[in-house]
């Protein structure tokens, strides 16, 4: 696909999708010292490695097409990481081999007794 085959729409959708990888990424590495479980540190790390290989992918598309990276607004990604002092991973029983059925508990204080 050449420059002028793709649409506006379509270059708009790369840019979204990268702030929004961005965004996951630097939430992913505010909470990964925070992380306590090692079952869960390893999943974060899996879900890391997948995103900046994603990430990789929409940058190479975007400068294909003549376009930069854009980084994501400030008010939003401060709005999507909210302070977090500890993470616990707490599956569910029986143990689930996915990570959407697991139950994670966080604590937005340090005060917070989990």
């Amino acid at each position: 696909m050449d420059q002028e085959n793709i649409s506006q729409d379509s270059i708009e959708l790369l840019h979204e999708c990268d702030k929004g990888i961005q965004m996951g990424l630097s939430a992913m590495h505010q909470v990964a010292d925070k992380i306590s479980d090692n079952q869960f540190r390893s999943v974060l790390e899996k879900s890391r490695n997948t995103h900046e290989n994603l990430k990789d992918k929409i940058q190479s598309l975007l400068q294909k097409y003549g376009q930069e990276s854009d980084a994501p607004n400030p008010l939003l990604s401060g709005m999507s990481s909210p302070p977090i002092s500890r993470l616990h991973w707490i599956p569910r029983t029986p143990p689930s081999p996915t990570c959407s059925q697991t139950v994670v508990t966080w604590a937005s204080s340090p005060c917070a007794n989990i």
